[in-house]
């Protein structure tokens, strides 16, 4: 079996504590590393997804560090997530957030 890398890692971390992430909201399922597709093309792979009751949902990116080049491609990948979630399920657009989340938010 392949060692997990240090990101896997910590997806499997943030997915295992939701409350942290969730503004203290149940969760009933979360994904990791989803592929999302419109028109048959990969719009976009959030890092974690939580379905939370109350019909929210929480997207994270995770970035092991953050400089300004990976943050703006993290909120890019947010937004089309957001845009995904918005357009194939029926899920208000108002209660579809998305958060960035850096290493050093984990510690």
């Amino acid at each position: 079996m392949a060692k997990k890398s240090a990101h896997r890692k910590a997806l499997e971390w943030i997915a295992l504590h939701p409350t942290e992430f969730c503004q203290g909201k149940k969760v009933v399922a979360s994904l990791i590393e989803a592929n999302l597709f419109d028109k048959g093309r990969m719009i976009a792979q959030p890092d974690v997804v939580f379905y939370c009751t109350g019909k929210e949902i929480y997207i994270i990116e995770y970035k092991g560090n953050g400089n300004g080049e990976l943050l703006q491609r993290a909120q890019e990948q947010l937004n089309r997530a957001a845009f995904w979630f918005g357009k194939y399920t029926d899920f208000d657009s108002e209660k579809i957030y998305t958060k960035i989340v850096v290493g050093k938010d984990l510690r």
